[in-house]
């Protein structure tokens, strides 16, 4: 068994290293002041008034549940078919289509609900970033054999 002094030389050595290490580094690079906040730059446009979503995702899955619901809806005559009624399973198919159907509104109606809102909100912010923008919009068109050239100048 090691005495104990000489088991604790080398963990203070170490631990002296590691301070003298520590203490040069935190010398080595001091800390500039910081700038008073009336020199500091504004902040650009693209911070103020940040992008909102766009809308597109809610409005695709409220199209999709309109969808899956109409098809379900158009798809449960099949329930009259002599097949479900010999099985006596004409009552879980048409529960079964309207059920569906229910859920895919259920998606539906809130899906348009925020994806339209959403889109209305990025639209009137669009805006504001095209307005706050260049005056002047230049396009190009093809119509098949000509380039057109194309300008538009709002004030």
């Amino acid at each position: 068994m090691l005495p104990l002094r000489s088991a604790l030389l080398p963990c203070a050595l170490v631990a002296s290293l590691l301070l003298a290490v520590g203490s040069l580094h935190a010398q080595a690079a001091p800390v500039p002041p910081s700038a008073p906040p009336a020199a500091r730059a504004p902040d650009p446009p693209a911070a103020r008034d940040p992008k909102p979503p766009g809308g597109i995702g809610g409005i695709v899955v409220g199209f999709a549940g309109l969808g899956f619901m109409v098809s379900n809806l158009a798809t449960m005559p099949l329930c009259a078919l002599d097949y479900y009624e010999e099985h006596d399973l004409r009552g879980i198919c048409i529960g079964t289509s309207l059920g569906l159907a229910g859920a895919g509104l259920a998606a539906a109606i809130p899906g348009l609900v925020i994806g339209f809102r959403r889109r209305r909100v990025y639209k009137a912010w669009r805006a504001r970033q095209q307005a706050a923008a260049l005056p002047l919009r230049i396009g190009f068109a093809w119509t098949g054999e000509r380039l057109w050239l194309g300008y538009r100048a709002a004030w």
